[in-house]
């Protein structure tokens, strides 16, 4: 199934891309960006609006219930609220028929819902305790198990959109790009959420485009602390976390923006397949 999911969201990049950049399936990290043609430092790789947006929102009932849930028995979460919230707006309207009996629900299209289950995640065969019991608790008669793969979905792959209310944003193209903790390309968030990839350095023809997902002060840690990083944050495991952690250069080279670092940072953490940053 999840190479399937992988096949679909390919052919869907390759359409946005308009033969710039390449989606291809990596043995080692999954799905991964290939450049096309030459990028000059600073050159627009592409832009996207969000494919959806997730905010806490004090107003709505339901979500006030899911986190007087989790205030209530923190250690059976494994997650924070607002994780458990952009799954559930993450619905369709014909999944969202028969509920929720507490507050209201906004719906995604199933063309949304389709791509979002297209971004990296491990197979999903069962719920975990705190969906079901989120479901029950807003009274919410949907798939326990959608609930979960779309909250996967969404761990690993989404961006930071806003503080006040904290809130998530989820693109398709942009979480296919690769990891590196010396990456060549830098985002940020334009007007109406626009994601904004530039080249951070020379990209020549054939190479693998690649963001940071740790915040700058993340990257300046050492190596140890990257990877623990990642492997929490990520869920990177073994190698795909450890396998090429380099030693830190002495003349550090620094690159403003909300992710990704300059020279100064310890070598390169290789990825598991694509995520967030």
């Amino acid at each position: 199934m999840l190479e399937g999911l992988s096949a679909r969201g390919i052919a869907a990049c390759e359409k946005h891309f308009g033969g710039k950049i390449l989606c291809e399936l990596s043995e080692t990290k999954g799905r991964i960006m290939v450049a096309q043609q030459d990028f000059p430092q600073g050159e627009i790789l592409f832009s996207e609006p969000p494919l959806h947006i997730a905010q806490e929102d004090e107003d709505n009932e339901a979500f006030c219930a899911l986190r007087d849930l989790y205030n209530g028995d923190q250690d059976s979460f494994d997650y924070e609220p607002l994780w458990y919230w952009a799954a559930l707006v993450s619905l369709t309207e014909e999944q969202l028929k028969k509920g929720p009996r507490i507050g209201t629900l906004p719906s995604v299209t199933a063309t949304q819902q389709r791509q979002l289950l297209c971004l990296y995640h491990e197979p999903v065969t069962e719920a975990s305790d705190p969906v079901k019991r989120i479901l029950k608790k807003i009274g919410l008669k949907v798939s326990a198990v959608l609930v979960e793969e779309l909250l996967q979905a969404w761990i690993l792959n989404c961006f930071e959109h806003s503080e006040d209310p904290q809130g998530y944003s989820a693109y398709f193209a942009s979480s296919f790009a690769s990891h590196s903790c010396r990456p060549n390309a830098i985002w940020r968030e334009g007007e109406d959420a626009l994601h904004i990839l530039r080249a951070r350095e020379e990209i020549a023809k054939g190479d693998e485009i690649t963001i940071s997902y740790l915040e700058e002060h993340v990257l300046l840690q050492s190596a140890e602390s990257r990877i623990k990083s990642l492997q929490d944050t990520k869920l990177f495991v073994g190698s795909a976390a450890a396998s090429a952690v380099l030693p830190r250069r002495t003349h550090p080279r620094t690159t403003s923006g909300p992710t990704g670092a300059g020279d100064s940072t310890a070598g390169v953490v290789e990825s598991a397949p694509s995520s967030t940053a």
